[in-house]
């Protein structure tokens, strides 16, 4: 069975279904992922476009009502590193990007760098690959 979650015109079109305010911020940010780690592949998993390495998910973009968030996938501590990043509940973490306010550019392709070189380690503290 073809997996329709990796077809281009599925990406595509996960961007035509955004509130039009989110999507110049939504494109800024799959292009710093993009450009960050140009290995990662694009899927558009749980309404959400994600981004693999080694078929692990390591980020996602989620539209929600004010602001597009950067989801951290792999599960590993990061509070230390990036402040930024705001947890929630159990183990959810995004980096909150608003309308009207320029995303960082730099902190988002350090995120998705470290969490890349965490995945390929195989870090012990939950990121670990899937056989």
């Amino acid at each position: 069975m073809r997996n329709l979650g990796q077809t281009q015109p599925l990406v595509d079109a996960w961007f035509d279904f955004l509130p039009p305010g989110q999507r110049p911020i939504a494109r800024i940010l799959q292009q710093t992922v993009r450009g960050a780690l140009p290995a990662l592949t694009e899927q558009v998993r749980w309404g959400n476009l994600v981004f693999l390495i080694d078929s692990v998910p390591l980020v996602g973009l989620a539209s929600h009502k004010n602001y597009m968030a950067l989801q951290i996938l792999l599960n590993v501590p990061l509070g230390q590193r990036f402040p930024q990043i705001e947890s929630y509940g159990k183990g959810q973490k995004l980096l909150k990007n608003k309308p009207g306010v320029a995303v960082d550019e730099d902190l988002v392709a350090a995120i998705v760098r470290t969490l890349a070189g965490q995945a390929r380690r195989g870090d012990p503290r939950g990121g670990r690959r899937r056989p």
